[in-house]
């Protein structure tokens, strides 16, 4: 596995966003990615920014409880399957997005962005 990491700091509009990819040496796309974006002035809640991506996901998406305030999952036609979980923290939003193949099971990507979520 080769870790690809944008190391970017720099605000796109009220947002900064922090990606790791993870993939096979030589390969044009990464197996795995997890995304971690903070809104410094969100107009939306956790609740709204996830209800966006749902409506806006590729693929019928179905809410995760128990992951942030509020989350969303879903697999898309190409096998990628995706979780988004977000929270209101320090008078921001914090969202994560967490990116495997269809043959990880929605446990681990529960587990993985609960874990993500407390450290932001």
């Amino acid at each position: 596995m080769v870790a690809t990491e944008d190391h970017s700091e720099k605000p796109n509009g009220n947002s900064v966003s922090h990606t790791c990819g993870y993939g096979k040496p030589g390969s044009s796309s990464a197996a795995f990615a997890l995304d971690v974006q903070t809104r410094a002035h969100p107009v939306l809640s956790p609740a709204q920014l996830i209800a966006n991506v749902a409506k806006g996901a590729p693929a019928p998406a179905h809410p995760v409880p128990g992951v942030g305030q509020a989350a969303t999952f879903y697999t898309q036609p190409n096998g990628l399957s995706v979780m988004t979980a977000a929270k209101r923290s320090a008078g921001q939003v914090r969202m994560v997005i967490f990116a495997a193949p269809a043959i990880v099971p929605e446990q681990k990507f529960i587990d993985v962005e609960k874990l993500v979520l407390s450290r932001i």
